[in-house]
């Protein structure tokens, strides 16, 4: 599949998920703000290379470790999920969802992740074409025709408009599911959903599984009873949560949240200071004020770790890993990589002794970054969604900054 044209893909939301831009005809009206944010800065990462693993996907918007089949599963934003064979490379239509997800703009077929307690159990998240509500689906895989079969669903959200529809799924250390849900959709959060924690949208949730029922909400929830905000919430104030991650080692969690119209932004919450916190949206983009008049919040409000501003052709942050295990050499542990959907550009990061951090952009690729997967090995995947390819990540000397 030949490359796109990346800023002209976004401005005509031809197939895109660049959630930064606005819905074909609606206004997208950039407030007085305070423009400080982290300044980004380009740095010699040694270099970082991209080696092509696989390609001639379609709309590819994420990779699926799964030691169980010993191979990979492969998301394509059209519905269609696919098995690889990590050793011969062959495919096999796993999930074949065409017919039921609405595909287009910044839905599709969205998440995968398999229970690491039972790993026979796999959880998919897609826009449903019928009345474009975000489900939350539990499937069985089957060894023999390593496909996924006997689909039931455990929560479905209703979408007011056809963007910011988030749908990542992660399991995290503590076993429960993750799940982020965008604010509902169109400019500057009409709805006030981030800022509501009464409401699913604008929020992570955290979800018990494990039971053969729809879900359980975990008791030590922040609002599990029920009377200050929803039970399944977990934390709030974001805007379009696109790929947020938990550091493998510590169980930090990293959170990728698109911006409006100025500012994409990451999130860092150390383990055991995630529960109840407001990341700030819409009453502030990044670390900058956005919503000014009428602007309320509750709970702990948290500032982004790093943000970089709408320039050069950006204007979708993608969240990804922080390094870990043995692909990487001890130096770089620890080291959390990013990139933008529109730009291609990846950047590094890494909290240093003073808090502060450094932000270095390490390549500028030809890719439109849907996602990073990291396998077994603590190695680092890049999904290229214009360009249907999948590329490991290597690295060379770390920059100075980071070290």
């Amino acid at each position: 599949m030949p490359l796109q044209p990346r800023l002209v893909v976004c401005l005509l939301m031809t197939a895109s998920l660049a959630a930064g831009c606005a819905l074909p005809g609606t206004a997208d009206v950039t407030p007085e703000v305070d423009v400080s944010g982290t300044d980004e800065s380009d740095g010699d990462a040694g270099p970082l290379t991209f080696t092509p693993l696989w390609q001639d996907f379609a709309r590819p918007l994420a990779v699926v470790p799964h030691a169980a089949s010993a191979g990979w599963f492969v998301l394509e934003q059209g519905g269609v999920l696919w098995h690889l064979d990590a050793a011969t490379g062959a495919r096999t239509v796993a999930l074949d969802l065409s017919d039921v997800v609405a595909g287009d703009f910044e839905q599709g077929l969205l998440s995968l992740a398999f229970d690491p307690a039972a790993p026979d159990e796999a959880y998919v998240t897609y826009t449903d074409a019928a009345d474009d509500a975000l489900v939350l689906a539990r499937y069985q895989w089957d060894a023999g025709t390593q496909s996924l079969g006997a689909a039931t669903q455990v929560l479905r959200v209703a979408q007011p408009y056809a963007n910011h529809n988030g749908g990542h799924i992660t399991f995290g250390p503590d076993g429960m599911l993750y799940l982020g849900l965008g604010d509902g959709g169109n400019a500057g959060d009409p709805k006030g959903n981030g800022q509501d924690p009464h409401t699913l949208l604008g929020a992570l949730l955290r979800l018990d599984v494990s039971a053969q029922e729809s879900y359980r909400v975990p008791d030590d929830n922040p609002y599990a009873d029920g009377a200050d905000g929803a039970p399944e919430v977990w934390l709030t104030g974001v805007r379009n949560p696109w790929r947020f991650s938990f550091d493998r080692l510590t169980g930090d969690l990293y959170v990728g949240d698109v911006g409006q119209n100025r500012w994409e932004e990451v999130t860092f919450l150390a383990a055991g200071e995630q529960a109840g916190a407001n990341l700030g949206w819409n009453v502030f983009e990044g670390a900058s004020r956005y919503k000014l008049v009428g602007a309320t919040w509750g709970g702990r409000l948290v500032d982004p770790a790093v943000t970089y501003e709408h320039e050069n052709g950006r204007c979708s942050v993608t969240g990804g890993h922080a390094l870990r295990g043995d692909a990487y050499p001890d130096a770089w542990q620890g080291v959390y990589v990013l990139g933008d959907f529109c730009s291609g550009d990846v950047w590094l990061t890494r909290q240093n002794a003073d808090d502060s951090w450094p932000l270095l952009r390490a390549a500028d690729t030809d890719f439109m970054i849907s996602s990073f997967a990291q396998d077994d090995d603590g190695r680092v995947l890049v999904i290229d969604h214009g360009g249907g390819a999948i590329y490991a990540l290597g690295v060379g000397a770390l920059p100075a900054a980071l070290a």
